[in-house]
């Protein structure tokens, strides 16, 4: 039962944070987004070997920024309230990694940030596609959604 609870619990945070991602546009007031930057920039620096560019957000391409713009509105447009939903939206973004990667031309301190980055968010989005149930998808959807968040924090 304490297990059930907790499944409970975290679906609830779960849909609460995805809705309030994609409410933000035009509701948000400005305290909630400086929870929100906080928020992402305490994420941010947990991702071990992670710096910014003297201070600055690495700069990215033109392949990168679309790539990763894509994933995140992949993932918050998800049904994250089912199993197949997590383990779907998992594939679909091991897909677009895997586009990433091939169109890959970067090189330099910034594409060796993107690979720090990558080393993690691979992991949480491979987890994410093999997760065989709600609780664990919902664990690893997490994972994906705070690394999607640190993005913006390092990269622009």
């Amino acid at each position: 039962m304490s297990i059930r609870f907790s499944g409970i619990i975290i679906f609830i945070l779960l849909t609460i944070f995805i809705l309030a991602c994609g409410n933000n546009k035009h509701s948000k007031v400005d305290s909630e987004q400086n929870n929100s930057e906080i928020h992402a920039h305490q994420i941010a620096d947990s991702i071990s070997g992670m710096q910014l560019n003297d201070g600055q957000k690495w700069l990215m391409d033109e392949h990168t920024r679309s790539s990763f713009k894509k994933m995140a509105s992949t993932f918050s447009a998800s049904d994250h309230s089912s199993i197949e939903g997590l383990q779907g939206v998992g594939v679909e973004l091991r897909g677009q990694v895997n586009e990433l990667l091939k169109g890959c031309t970067m090189d330099g301190a910034a594409h060796d940030q993107l690979h720090v980055f990558m080393m993690g968010y691979i992991p949480a989005v491979d987890s994410l596609s093999s997760s065989n149930n709600l609780e664990l998808g919902q664990e690893q959807a997490i994972k994906v959604k705070e690394y999607l968040d640190a993005y913006s924090v390092y990269f622009e």
